[in-house]
């Protein structure tokens, strides 16, 4: 458990009152124990450095501190590294210079043995004491409570890590429980983060200055480019339709969020609904019209009005950048448009629900529309969906499913982050598949299945299979997205979240028939680069956040058939036999099983024999995943997988030299005797 969002956000604000003296040098000085009465060899400035970096690091993207303290203006908020030696410096040394042990240019430093009274004599002087239960709120913040979360416990959690005597207690802290807080829960599951901090603090000085370059670059980049194409709803079934029209402007709702350009991502956006409207939604689709409406819809821009899912009734141009219109009653943010038209059209088939959707990519569509005002039927997307809470998965899950070092495991996430396509290759059975799918939960922190797709690939798999194509249907043929083509689309709309797509047997398929013109796109360096596809007179592009993994059986006599266009595009890392790794020596301990403990030992002979072979080779030993079994294990067992797992395979790789097979054979029967 953790002090609540609301809780902290408070005192962050309470806080404001106390001077920056009391609220860094005084805590750091007193959590480092500094003495009283005499002196010792330290230094105040690396202290209050060190305070800073644990109490006053809300964002951790950002080289500044958080520095709440006689700091009502919020232009004024934040400090660099050079603070604690400079303005904190003077501060020590000069306006509270009798409350310590100290002469100047010395290392030396402690507390007059008064300074309890100098320091309450200042308090005094200006009618203020700290404010005990703010201050540890803010401290205690990140502190993980085992127990329930009490303003007591707070307060004296806060005491102990600061060895606060009664005396400072008594003369230098109001230690009363604000009677504000009375309603406000005190605990959350998760800790408080940037996030919840954004909606009160300005962004530091360092990411406000990027972010202002990001924004210029990309202003200069969106001024060269070609005008994009949206389809819009005015309103639940574009009921605004005719007050847009006369006022020359396109809405959109979720008025209370307020002003959307304060949202760094959709993930803010989507954290903000939840908060504002409820837990049950997901807002994914919602928080990418928000962000598109705000951030990426630009002047000169077309828009298509419809209504309902059968009416086309309106076309315009943008004029102008978002703005937030607090004047207005309802549907606050706002852009001005020039509408070129209004009528009703005809919708052929249904039209998609979103409120706002980016239709540049559909050329042959948008033709129409600027010619006839009329509309292709895309692809029907849902309602918001309800928001699915998946288990979390992380790096120390996967260890203990896999039987992979934490060093391997670090190197093939880094493969995979930077090429974006990897290929895990290794003999049967030691877990390609397996792995695949656990790589993916673990870098997305949650066993998160709408981010992951496995696929298998065969001899009849083609593009249209993969991609897009042709199929029958009850009027002629259809073209049908195949799955790449539709997770590519759903990632593409959700491009600040790892997607992961995982093709099984991928040496199985001919890839140049199956991948198409997608093998530019899938690059590293040609993500997001949009291309014509094959069937369909539309852009196309592979989303930077897909990462693809490839699984590859290295005994498959078919490995020579793969690409070396592909093998260029894609990274290789070889999963090995882990019959000695620590997890397989916990699988040895719960089977218990001395005959088991034997055939393990035989097969590790084997593998040996195996990698010796000159027709055969380490790409065709024995995986570990032949001995894995989350039942009990028992005689019967042993031999069944003796029998009709090992023995099968050794017969084809040895099918020409018998002896070597029989020989090898008998020796696994002779170790379950």
């Amino acid at each position: 458990m953790y002090i609540s969002k609301e809780i902290v956000q408070l005192a962050a604000q309470r806080i404001s009152i106390v001077h920056p003296f009391f609220g860094i040098t005084f805590l750091s000085s007193k959590k480092n124990t500094l003495p009283v009465g005499t002196k010792k060899n330290c230094s105040i400035d690396t202290w209050n450095k060190h305070y800073l970096d644990e109490y006053h690091k809300i964002n951790p993207e950002s080289a500044f501190y958080f520095q709440p303290f006689n700091s009502n203006a919020r232009d004024k908020q934040w400090v660099n590294d050079r603070y604690p030696s400079t303005g904190l410096q003077a501060v020590n040394t000069q306006t509270f210079r009798d409350a310590f042990l100290h002469e100047r240019g010395e290392r030396s430093w402690g507390w007059a043995e008064n300074y309890v009274s100098i320091l309450s004599k200042w308090l005094r002087k200006y009618s203020q004491k700290m404010p005990a239960f703010y201050l540890a709120v803010w401290t205690q913040r990140n502190r993980i409570w085992h127990d329930a979360i009490t303003a007591d416990g707070i307060l004296n959690a806060f005491y102990n890590e600061f060895h606060i005597v009664e005396a400072e207690k008594t003369q230098l802290f109001d230690t009363t429980i604000p009677a504000e807080i009375s309603g406000i829960v005190l605990s959350q599951n998760n800790p408080i983060t940037w996030v919840d901090f954004s909606e009160h603090v300005t962004l530091p000085p360092d990411l406000a200055e990027k972010l202002a370059a990001e924004r210029e670059a990309a202003e200069r980049a969106l001024s060269k480019a070609p005008s994009r194409y949206w389809l819009y709803s005015a309103g639940d079934n574009s009921v605004c339709w005719e007050e847009f029209y006369a006022d020359g402007i396109m809405a959109i709702g979720w008025d209370e969020l307020g002003d959307l350009a304060v949202f760094a991502s959709k993930e803010q956006m989507k954290s903000a609904m939840k908060r504002v409207y409820g837990e049950e939604y997901s807002y994914k689709n919602s928080a990418l019209a928000t962000w598109q409406f705000a951030n990426e819809i630009r002047p000169g821009d077309i828009v298509f009005v419809k209504k309902g899912r059968n009416r086309i009734i309106g076309r315009g141009i943008v004029e102008s950048d978002y703005t937030f219109d607090n004047e207005r009653s309802i549907y606050k943010n706002i852009r001005k448009v020039c509408w070129t038209h209004k009528g009703e059209w005809d919708h052929p088939g249904q039209a998609v629900i979103k409120a706002l959707t980016d239709i540049t990519a559909y050329t042959d569509y948008v033709s129409k529309l600027e010619s006839l005002l009329l509309n292709e039927e895309l692809p029907e997307l849902e309602k918001e969906s309800l928001d699915v809470q998946y288990p979390p998965y992380k790096k120390e899950d996967f260890l203990n499913e896999v039987f992979m070092t934490s060093e391997r495991y670090d190197t093939i996430t880094r493969l995979l982050t930077y090429h974006k396509n990897l290929i895990l290759q290794g003999a049967p059975g030691v877990g390609k598949t397996f792995a695949a799918k656990r790589l993916a939960y673990s870098i997305i922190g949650s066993q998160d299945k709408s981010r992951v797709m496995v696929v298998q690939f065969h001899q009849s798999y083609s593009y249209e299979d993969f991609v897009l194509g042709y199929r029958p249907s009850q009027t002629g043929f259809e073209l049908i997205p195949g799955p790449f083509y539709q997770f590519c689309k759903e990632a593409k709309d959700d491009d600040e979240n790892a997607y992961f797509f995982i093709i099984d047997e991928i040496n199985r398929g001919n890839m140049s028939k199956i991948f198409g013109e997608l093998l530019m796109l899938i690059e590293r360096d040609k993500r997001g680069e949009q291309l014509r596809l094959l069937y369909s007179n539309e852009l196309f592009e592979v989303p930077a956040n897909v990462h693809i993994i490839g699984m590859m059986n290295t005994a498959d006599r078919s490995l020579a058939l793969i690409d070396y266009a592909l093998r260029r595009r894609f990274a290789f890392c070889e999963l090995v036999p882990a019959f000695d790794s620590d997890g397989f020596s916990k699988v040895m301990t719960i089977a218990n099983n001395t005959k088991f403990n034997s055939l393990v030992q035989c097969i590790k002979d084997l593998n040996v024999a195996i990698q010796k072979d000159d027709a055969l080779g380490k790409g065709f030993c024995i995986g570990h995943s032949y001995l894995c079994v989350n039942d009990a294990v028992t005689d019967d067992w042993v031999t069944d997988v003796i029998d009709y797992e090992i023995v099968p395979l050794l017969e084809e790789y040895w099918f020409d030299d018998i002896d070597k097979r029989d020989y090898w054979i008998s020796k696994l029967h002779e170790a379950v005797k």
